[in-house]
């Protein structure tokens, strides 16, 4: 050891090599931080770049939702206007029926007339469910009945999502859409449509989930999720600000504080925050982008969660390219390095060379 540590201070002593050996170091050391500079910009613009298509495809579908809520507010105020609605009868139910099945293969469900007491009179569905039990159903408590009371005619009331007033297997968030009806000018009831929630998530979001790692959730203004995809629907009917309360994790406070401001936020926006995972039972960095739902009297917020590793996954072959391209830097540093030093003690050589045969020649 001591041998190679003398031939490597012998060989450093010349300042040919020496200088060489530092300039060695200065490019790949510069380089090395060049690359590392120009890798990190290249990541954040590729992730912004990412970012900024989920944000187009999040509004998107926040959008396509407003617009069947109008068609839905629409269809809702025409069919509230048929004289088989206003006078209850056998005509009602015909066009209650008709009416369900114009809508079926959508997230609207169904429609029902409700007498002035709040309850169910007669009622069209398109999923085939307990008319008898949802007949029983009384709504003179529920906010939407207590709304359209006083409502003039033509005025529509979004109700905010709700688990249905009656004991079912499976129950699922629905959308009431209310409006007055009056008969010879007094309040007679109220003709209400109801939206399957997850069938309008399925309809609308599911086109946004293109991996299976991607998250889309609906969120209530207090945390509640209302609405998610197949595989990351565990948490639906769940308070996620309570649960990051309540279950904390390295990250867990800015993610809480991330989400509370996206849930008030008007606007559009973007997170970059760490989740944890039920299914994968790890933490996962997320970029998210959010845009609000507003309709009517009702503001949700519609997010689209991207593990960070799939917006990376295209820029991976790009990162090991530039390592590919780093290392042939390195080996064609230290070559052309050999190469300059063996030249060098070559002229080393044939300097002495040449100094030794002049040297005979005058002493001759």
């Amino acid at each position: 050891m001591k041998s190679y540590l003398r031939g490597f201070k012998r060989f450093c002593s010349d300042k040919f090599n020496l200088a060489l050996i530092l300039t060695v170091i200065f490019l790949i050391v510069g380089f090395g931080f060049f690359y590392t500079f120009v890798t990190n910009r290249a990541q954040s613009l590729f992730t912004n770049q990412m970012l900024r298509k989920e944000e187009l495809v999040v509004s998107s579908g926040a959008s396509s939702i407003k617009v069947f809520l109008g068609m839905a507010e629409n269809s809702l105020l025409l069919l509230s206007r048929s004289p088989s609605i206003v006078s209850q009868g056998v005509e009602t139910q015909r066009a209650l029926d008709k009416f369900a099945l114009d809508w079926a293969g959508t997230p609207v469900i169904g429609a029902a007339r409700f007498d002035k007491d709040g309850y169910i009179r007669f009622m069209g569905n398109n999923i085939g469910g307990p008319s008898e039990i949802v007949k029983e159903f009384m709504a003179a408590d529920r906010s939407y009945f207590i709304w359209t009371e006083t409502a003039a005619v033509g005025d529509t009331y979004l109700n905010k999502p709700l688990l249905p007033g009656i004991e079912i297997d499976k129950p699922e968030y629905i959308i009431p859409f209310v409006t007055p009806i009056h008969k010879n000018g007094k309040f007679d009831g109220i003709l209400a449509l109801a939206i399957s929630l997850p069938k309008l998530t399925e309809t609308y979001l599911g086109p946004l989930k293109v991996s299976p790692d991607y998250r889309v959730y609906l969120f209530h203004p207090d945390g509640t999720i209302l609405a998610g995809l197949a595989g990351y629907a565990e948490l639906v009917g769940v308070n996620y600000f309570e649960y990051l309360r309540d279950n904390p994790y390295p990250g867990s406070e800015e993610a809480l504080q991330g989400l509370e401001g996206a849930v008030e936020d008007e606007n559009e926006g973007k997170l970059d925050i760490v989740l944890f995972s039920t299914i994968e039972k790890k933490l996962i960095r997320f970029i998210v982008a959010y845009a609000p739902v507003v309709y009517d009297n009702e503001h949700w917020t519609l997010g689209l969660a991207v593990p960070i590793s799939d917006v990376l996954a295209d820029f991976n072959p790009l990162r090991e390219s530039s390592i590919v391209v780093f290392s042939l830097f390195i080996f064609m540093i230290l070559i052309l390095s050999a190469i300059g030093i063996l030249l060098a003690r070559v002229n080393q050589r044939n300097a002495y060379m040449d100094g030794l045969k002049d040297g005979k020649k005058n002493k001759k």
